[in-house]
């Protein structure tokens, strides 16, 4: 089944950085509570959504990160099922040292919400993403709201991925990006899984970060500790 797919379109990087730099700036006033470590949050994990990966999704949002002093890493996920997806974060999370900062686009909230489970993570960030609870999916939310243009151009194959066609990559998920980097998205696509799309979330991490803040496009939750 195709999922009513919600609009993902490819955010302002601007937005991005503005709304990432608050919270980081929270993250450090809050760190000494939020830390089992007892030291500000410097690590932050960047997962992307569907039919993307970590590089053409933060390309332009990372240097500007790391010129800041943050150790950023963007995660690739495979996007064949959630399980597969949330091991992914998980393999990077058991990489770093101190406390993290989950940031999640679309599909990747979704990711997050599940992987950040783990006692490094102190926050998780949803941008213009999806923040499912316990039983809930990207598909189950999706069939809640009216489907975008872009649910039309989802095309399946034989094997349960689904693929975004030309008119779909550049009208509704990239239509704001010029038009060379909008070639090099619709041809290095990554096919997405229904299982990854309609994968369950069993242990929502953001259920147990009451404490936080939140924009039209963007969600932040803190741990108390």
């Amino acid at each position: 089944m195709i999922p009513n797919l919600p609009d993902f379109r490819y955010f302002s990087v601007a937005a991005v950085l503005l709304v990432i730099a608050g919270l980081l700036g929270q993250a450090f006033a809050q760190s000494a509570n939020a830390s089992p470590f007892g030291e500000p949050v410097k690590n932050v994990i960047l997962v992307h959504g569907a039919w993307a990966e970590g590089a053409d999704s933060w390309s332009k949002v990372i240097p500007l990160l790391e010129a800041k002093g943050l150790n950023v890493v963007a995660v690739h996920l495979p996007l064949t099922s959630m399980a597969d997806d949330v091991a992914s974060v998980k393999r990077a999370i058991a990489l770093e040292d101190g406390p993290i900062l989950l940031v999640g686009h679309s599909y990747g909230g979704s990711v997050i919400t599940e992987a950040g489970n783990d006692p490094e993570v102190v926050g998780l960030v949803y941008v213009a993403a999806f923040a499912p609870d316990v039983g809930q999916s990207v598909t189950s939310l999706s069939a809640t709201v009216a489907a975008p243009p872009l649910a039309a151009q989802v095309r399946p194959d034989a094997f349960g991925f689904l693929k975004i066609t030309k008119t779909g990559i550049y009208d509704d998920f990239a239509q704001e990006l010029p038009s060379a980097e909008k070639a090099i998205l619709f041809a290095a696509q990554v096919p997405t899984n229904v299982n990854s799309l309609g994968g369950k979330i069993s242990a929502a991490a953001g259920a147990a970060s009451p404490h936080g803040t939140s924009s039209p496009e963007t969600t932040v939750r803190f741990r108390q500790r």
